[in-house]
Protein backbone atom coordinates (compact mmCIF):
# COMPACT_ATOMS: atom_id res chain seq x y z
CA UNK A 1 0.00 0.00 0.00
CA UNK A 2 3.09 2.22 -0.09
CA UNK A 3 3.36 4.87 -2.68
CA UNK A 4 6.36 6.98 -3.93
CA UNK A 5 5.31 9.87 -1.49
CA UNK A 6 4.88 8.11 1.54
CA UNK A 7 8.14 5.91 0.64
CA UNK A 8 10.21 9.24 0.52
CA UNK A 9 8.85 10.55 3.84
CA UNK A 10 9.28 7.18 5.75
CA UNK A 11 13.28 7.56 4.18
CA UNK A 12 13.77 10.96 5.62
CA UNK A 13 11.61 10.32 9.02
CA UNK A 14 14.61 7.19 9.74
CA UNK A 15 17.31 9.69 7.77
CA UNK A 16 17.87 6.78 5.90
CA UNK A 17 18.62 9.50 2.84
CA UNK A 18 20.93 8.18 0.09
CA UNK A 19 21.34 4.54 2.92
CA UNK A 20 18.04 2.69 1.82
CA UNK A 21 15.53 2.16 -0.80
CA UNK A 22 12.06 1.00 -1.78
CA UNK A 23 10.85 -1.14 -4.24
CA UNK A 24 7.46 -0.15 -5.15
CA UNK A 25 5.02 -2.50 -6.86
CA UNK A 26 1.79 -4.75 -6.58
CA UNK A 27 1.86 -7.82 -5.16
CA UNK A 28 2.45 -9.98 -8.60
CA UNK A 29 5.30 -7.59 -9.40
CA UNK A 30 6.88 -8.11 -6.29
CA UNK A 31 6.35 -12.09 -5.97
CA UNK A 32 9.85 -13.05 -7.54
CA UNK A 33 12.09 -10.12 -4.53
CA UNK A 34 10.28 -11.75 -2.29
CA UNK A 35 11.06 -14.88 -2.72
CA UNK A 36 14.39 -14.98 -4.01
CA UNK A 37 15.29 -12.58 -0.73
CA UNK A 38 13.33 -14.75 1.80
CA UNK A 39 10.74 -11.57 2.45
CA UNK A 40 7.30 -12.43 4.36
CA UNK A 41 5.45 -9.43 3.05
CA UNK A 42 3.28 -7.06 5.68
CA UNK A 43 -0.17 -8.46 6.39
CA UNK A 44 -2.94 -7.39 8.41
CA UNK A 45 -1.90 -7.92 12.28
CA UNK A 46 1.45 -9.24 11.48
CA UNK A 47 4.68 -6.95 10.29
CA UNK A 48 7.04 -8.03 7.35
CA UNK A 49 10.55 -9.62 7.81
CA UNK A 50 13.62 -7.35 7.98
CA UNK A 51 16.67 -8.60 7.26
CA UNK A 52 20.07 -7.97 5.47
CA UNK A 53 21.12 -9.57 2.41
CA UNK A 54 24.42 -10.87 0.97
CA UNK A 55 24.92 -11.44 -2.68
CA UNK A 56 28.08 -12.82 -4.30
CA UNK A 57 29.31 -11.79 -7.43
CA UNK A 58 26.56 -13.83 -9.53
CA UNK A 59 23.68 -11.74 -7.73
CA UNK A 60 22.98 -14.85 -5.61
CA UNK A 61 21.71 -14.79 -1.80
CA UNK A 62 24.37 -16.13 -0.28
CA UNK A 63 23.59 -14.72 3.03
CA UNK A 64 20.58 -13.96 5.16
CA UNK A 65 20.75 -12.01 8.75
CA UNK A 66 17.63 -10.83 10.50
CA UNK A 67 18.17 -7.64 11.55
CA UNK A 68 17.56 -8.62 15.27
CA UNK A 69 20.81 -10.62 14.84
CA UNK A 70 23.14 -8.64 12.60
CA UNK A 71 26.56 -7.39 14.03
CA UNK A 72 29.59 -5.87 12.03
CA UNK A 73 31.97 -8.11 12.42
CA UNK A 74 29.32 -11.15 11.54
CA UNK A 75 28.53 -8.67 7.56
CA UNK A 76 32.42 -8.31 7.93
CA UNK A 77 33.61 -12.30 7.79
CA UNK A 78 30.99 -13.93 5.72
CA UNK A 79 31.69 -10.39 3.19
CA UNK A 80 35.41 -12.09 3.06
CA UNK A 81 34.78 -15.14 2.57
CA UNK A 82 31.70 -14.09 -0.39
CA UNK A 83 34.85 -12.07 -1.82
CA UNK A 84 37.19 -15.24 -2.02
CA UNK A 85 34.64 -17.39 -4.23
Amino acid sequence: NDTPARARAFIARQQMNGRMRFLLGDAAQLQRVWRTFGIQPQQDGREHSASVVLLDSAGVARVSFPVDQLTPEGVEHDLRVLGRS
